[in-house]
């Protein structure tokens, strides 16, 4: 969120505390599904999310393209 104003800031984080981006919740699955054994020979990756600006502003937080 760095070239939002203070306004957008302090409204995201109000309405949607402990918000992550992209790059930060995809580690955090990784870690946790690795620790469980899933591996790309015995997962198969699925998406459902909503198309809209929180989940795909960003290419390169992409959360669906990150998974």
């Amino acid at each position: 969120m760095g070239q939002h104003s203070e306004k957008t800031k302090k409204a995201f984080n109000k309405f949607f505390p402990g918000a992550a981006k992209g790059k930060k919740v995809e580690q955090m699955v990784f870690t946790e599904l690795d620790k469980m054994g899933f591996t790309n020979d015995n997962t198969l990756y699925a998406d459902c999310s909503c198309p809209d600006e929180i989940n795909h502003n960003d290419p390169l937080e992409d959360i669906t393209s990150l998974f």
